[in-house]
């Protein structure tokens, strides 16, 4: 009895404490979308799908993400950014009218620093990636100028937490030892 407590104890310390020597790896992964057309400058937007699926791992929990978005022939003030998984709208401002760059960060993983522009990684975003596409709706709002074609790039660099298999093995091993405790 106190084996198997102490396998499971050991191997729940394995796999959930942060930053623990054998816990979790952190993989990046990078989605785009190409050249996209039909940018709107109010909601509900165009709907968007950047897919980090072939991490190939499940479950891995997202950790940060940067994003990067440009355009060609639009001049805008700030890109709106609504996920599938909820009604909050994110803006991000384009500093140059054409560009944006933004990262979000863990601060349980991550260290922020202030460049580029980074914030606390809201848990919406956590919540849309738990299937490993970020589904969402965007639009660019106080458009200075309108030309065609109006195409824009998205794409993102997720980090995610994918537990190490050791650690799996051994909360495996810990749950079957005290299944076969209870079944006596």
């Amino acid at each position: 009895m106190r084996l198997s407590l102490l396998i499971l104890a050991a191997a729940l310390t394995v796999a959930v404490v942060p930053g623990g020597a054998s816990a979790v790896l952190i993989e990046q992964m990078t989605a785009g979308t190409g050249p996209m057309g039909g940018l709107t400058d109010s909601p509900p937007g165009v709907p968007v799908a950047l897919d980090f699926t072939s991490i190939g791992t499940a479950p891995a929990e997202l950790v940060g993400m940067a994003l990067g978005f440009s355009t060609t022939n639009i001049a805008y003030g700030q890109l709106k950014i609504r996920l599938d998984a909820g009604p909050d709208v994110y803006s991000f401002h384009s500093p140059n009218g054409r560009q944006v760059s933004h990262c979000f960060y863990d601060p349980a993983w991550l260290p922020g620093t202030g460049d580029p522009p980074m914030s606390v990684l809201p848990q919406l975003w956590k919540d849309e990636l738990t299937d490993g596409v970020l589904n969402c709706s965007l639009w660019v709002e106080g458009v200075t100028y309108y030309g065609a074609p109006d195409t824009f790039l998205l794409s993102g660099i997720g980090l995610f937490l994918i537990p190490e298999p050791t650690a799996l093995g051994l909360l495996a091993l810990g749950s079957l030892v005290l299944g076969r405790r209870r079944r006596r």
